[in-house]
């Protein structure tokens, strides 16, 4: 399973402990999308890998107990069978389990206006529909949140009105709208991983419903 584990791309410095992995980020990795594209190809790779592994394996005792009769050799085949769907899923968990913790680690350590950028990005996709809005910013973060929605985001939401406004009472990297009439949205690093990690938990469905059609057609 390690061996398994070492093939993927993940940093030296990482360090495989139990079921955790702990690990810094890969410098040539520029953001999440690329993060999850990046896990999505891992898992594919380490599913076939580990089914590769245990058909081999399975071969060779096929040729072992073949003399013995039919019944120990059926034995032996629903037991691969079984260690290959353990050993696919567990790969799987163990990447997505990498890919998690490197997308937590890159947004901590992402600059101020990259972690700003995903933000306003995140928080455009919930107010795309609004006419006008006011968001409430940590004070030291006022003028780079206006300059960066000002130069990339204002002429796609064709807002007529909208303004940024001091509040102490709100964190760094957490932008708060106000709206009248409208629901109230709050957009951070925090809610932002959460969303990140539904996408990744979305990625593990999608194999292991991949798997589970596999193994009803064979």
């Amino acid at each position: 399973m390690l061996g398994l584990l070492r093939e993927i791309d993940v940093p030296v410095d990482f360090q495989f402990t139990g079921n955790w992995i702990k690990g810094s980020l890969m410098d040539q990795v520029s953001d999440y999308q690329t993060l999850v594209a990046t896990a999505h190809r891992h898992i594919q790779e380490m599913r076939d890998r580990a089914k590769l592994e245990i058909e081999t394996q399975r071969t060779e005792v096929i040729e072992d107990v073949a003399k013995r009769g039919q019944n120990d050799l059926q034995q032996f085949l629903n037991l691969f069978e079984k260690r290959r769907m353990e050993l696919e899923t567990n790969s799987a968990m163990a990447c997505m389990e990498v890919s998690r913790m490197a997308i937590a680690q890159f947004i901590k350590e992402a600059p101020e206006k990259t972690r700003l950028n995903a933000l306003i990005e995140l928080l455009l996709g919930k107010i795309q529909s609004r006419s006008s809005f006011t968001l409430r910013v940590h004070p030291g973060q006022v003028e780079l949140v206006e300059t960066l929605i000002a130069e990339k985001f204002s002429s796609l939401l064709k807002l007529s009105k909208w303004q940024v406004i001091p509040d102490s009472t709100v964190a760094p990297d957490r932008l708060v709208v106000d709206s009248a009439g409208e629901s109230y949205i709050d957009v951070s690093v925090e809610n932002w991983l959460a969303i990140l990690g539904q996408e990744l938990l979305s990625l593990k469905g999608y194999f292991d419903a991949q798997a589970t059609l596999k193994q009803g057609q064979s």
